[in-house]
């Protein structure tokens, strides 16, 4: 099941941040992107428990994902997908394009991204620390709908 995100899931995604990344999101991060109307925030959850989370905002008809992350355990079952997926239905209506940045590093990702149709756009140099590395910007160019 995907649904939006709640204050009562910040326990479980901080549980998930610390197995993903190493620059963490704090409970006070994720309270603020919940308050917040410019967010889009999305989980899916399996026999009741969060195994994978998509923070989005957005500015006027561009989506920026700040986080996408998904339980170790539950990897490689299309969970990032649906996660991408539900974002794309979420925003169809008014997006024209879906940005996020990656570590240049993380094959995985990158592969993950292309094969949901995003293309790589640039280069940010010395973007990430904790190791300091480039990011890769990748883009998912939208069909806008017609009103």
């Amino acid at each position: 099941m995907i649904r939006k995100i709640t204050a009562f899931d910040i326990e479980a995604l901080l549980s998930i941040e610390k197995q993903c990344f190493t620059q963490l999101w704090t409970a006070k991060n994720i309270e603020d992107a919940i308050e917040n109307q410019r967010n889009i925030l999305l989980c899916i959850c399996q026999q009741g428990e969060i195994c994978g989370y998509i923070f989005a905002d957005f500015v006027l008809d561009e989506v920026n994902i700040n986080r996408i992350a998904v339980a170790p355990d539950c990897r490689n079952c299309g969970i990032a997908c649906r996660l991408l997926e539900e974002l794309e239905k979420y925003v169809g209506g008014f997006a024209e394009c879906i940005m996020l940045e990656v570590r240049q590093s993380n094959t995985a990702a990158r592969k993950l991204y292309e094969k949901n149709g995003y293309e790589t756009v640039g280069l940010r140099k010395g973007f990430y620390s904790e190791p300091f590395e480039d990011a890769v910007l990748m883009t998912k160019f939208l069909k806008k709908m017609e009103h």
